[in-house]
């Protein structure tokens, strides 16, 4: 929880100093809109080629290393980052259609 000091006056005049706490999770309206943008970047991923959808979810789902993605599927390293650009730009251009 985040505090947040604000000061109250009194009715006699006095100040003083209160703590409020704030609740850090979502509200619904920003949880809706987060799901729904879940669910676009999924449907984008999805649409890609396997290799590009495998090395996506590696890469940046599992937060392999770019080495170990690339051994993973068994490619070259300069391989795996042409496939990660590839599967961005796909991404980038297809959730700004949407």
């Amino acid at each position: 929880m985040l505090k947040h000091v604000s000061e109250v006056v009194t009715d006699d005049g006095q100040r003083i100093e209160t703590l409020e706490f704030r609740d850090p999770s979502l509200n619904p309206e920003q949880h809706y809109i987060t799901c729904q943008t879940y669910q676009r970047i999924k449907r984008a991923i999805r649409k890609l080629p396997p290799r590009s959808g495998s090395m996506v979810d590696l890469y940046y789902g599992q937060e392999f290393r770019l080495k170990e993605a690339a051994q993973a599927l068994g490619i070259s390293e300069p391989a795996a980052k042409s496939t990660v650009l590839r599967a961005r730009n796909f991404l980038r251009r297809s959730l700004k259609d949407q």
